[in-house]
């Protein structure tokens, strides 16, 4: 069937959330701290008055935005409020080394051991050559292609909120218990947004908008700032994988070590948006892990053991960024680690990579098929890699 949809978008006349307009709509900013988990301590209200067409200056707990008659007035508003924050009590760590340390040297919350298969430390003593290498995988930013928006009309006993969640039903049930209503009471219209990679089920904008609704009685708009969707959309985890591989005089794989440092995913199902957060809603249900697959488990090897490590750090203290997948649960970067290092040792036996992948692939029917495939359509000529970069007895290499 033809793409109904495409023509109107080719021609500029689609329709998305940010532009979606009901009448005696006001617009909305948000004001937060650099941190999260801290409140104000004070705010001049007089820093807005000189600003044409502010209408309200909104203050809920942590919370705190203001309404205005043209967007371009919530702009200016929002720039110059005067808001004083208390210390937060969790700061970001200083650099990237800090918080790859923090992976390394914090208790995990909970530990998941994917592949426990024969035994690795009689494997590592039968072995003639082993590798050690560590590979980083640092924060990184989704990107939404348009920043959050949403528009709400928050009414006495009932709701309207236009968005463009991916998850309209959570959206419902969040929106019911951020403004103590029904969720029959709670109406979500979608609009399509902006796409991105892991990104539009954290629905911050629309409950942003319902707060600044709720509080000045009419329909607001709320369209975040680039500026704002960097800084607050939630991130990909970091992550540290550690890998320790045994090979024999043969060349062959014969133990297999991997272990995943990584961050809580804090935007599972039942954790909270900003808003709910700042007004002091409490999460439902615990955070979700960050996967565990990816880590080499596709390969058959004798004495092999994947531990995927949840890092403490949202309970320990508060998290100073959220956190979301890239899509698919850390298996990017233990996918990474995984092939970095088989590329290594293929070029230190000097093996084909390919022929050296498919040794261990005897129980993985799809992941040679597809190997083959790959290597059929690049048109692959079998060589031994002329990489001579590879150093076994060096612990460590990092990697992003």
């Amino acid at each position: 069937m033809p793409r109904f949809d495409l023509p109107p978008k080719l021609t500029g006349e689609a329709v998305y959330i940010h532009d979606v307009r009901i009448p005696g709509m006001l617009h909305g900013r948000v004001v937060r701290p650099s941190v999260i988990n801290t409140e104000p301590v004070s705010i001049d209200y007089d820093s807005v008055r000189g600003i044409a067409g502010v209408t309200m200056v909104v203050r809920e707990s942590k919370f705190v935005g203001l309404v205005a008659k043209t967007e371009w007035a919530a702009i200016q508003a929002a720039r110059a409020l005067k808001v004083t924050w208390a210390a937060p009590a969790t700061k970001l760590p200083p650099n990237p080394e800090a918080a790859y340390a923090y992976l390394k040297n914090t208790k995990p919350m909970r530990s998941q051991k994917a592949v426990d298969r024969g035994n690795p430390e009689i494997g590592f003593r039968q072995a003639n050559k082993s590798y050690e290498r560590s590979y980083r995988w640092p924060f990184q930013l989704h990107g939404m292609l348009g920043p959050s928006c949403a528009v709400a009309d928050v009414q006495r006993d009932k709701a309207t909120l236009w968005s463009g969640t991916q998850g309209p039903f959570r959206t419902r049930q969040n929106i019911a218990k951020l403004l103590q209503l029904r969720e029959e009471k709670v109406r979500v219209v979608y609009c399509e947004g902006s796409g991105s990679y892991g990104r539009l089920a954290t629905d911050d904008g629309v409950e942003d908008a319902a707060l600044l609704s709720r509080a000045v009685g009419a329909p607001v708009r709320v369209q975040w700032s680039r500026e704002d969707e960097h800084g607050w959309e939630p991130k990909g985890p970091a992550q540290v994988d550690e890998i320790k591989a045994g090979v024999d005089g043969d060349g062959q794989l014969i133990a297999w070590d991997f272990l995943d440092l990584s961050l809580p995913r804090t935007e599972a199902d039942g954790t909270l948006m900003l808003a709910s957060l700042q007004v002091g809603i409490k999460p439902t249900a615990p955070d979700s892990g960050n996967g565990s697959q990816s880590a080499g488990e596709i390969y058959a090897v004798d004495n092999q053991k994947i531990v995927a490590n949840l890092i403490n750090w949202r309970f320990a203290e508060p998290i100073p960024l959220r956190t979301r997948q890239l899509r698919a649960p850390g298996d990017i970067a233990r996918c990474f680690a995984t092939e970095s290092l088989l590329d290594e040792i293929a070029a230190d036996f000097k093996q084909d990579p390919i022929d050296f992948r498919l040794r261990y692939l005897t129980k993985d029917k799809r992941g040679t098929d597809c190997l083959k495939a790959a290597a059929l359509k690049a048109n692959w000529q079998k060589r031994p890699s002329l990489s001579t970069a590879c150093h076994p007895q060096r612990s460590r290499r990092a990697a992003v």
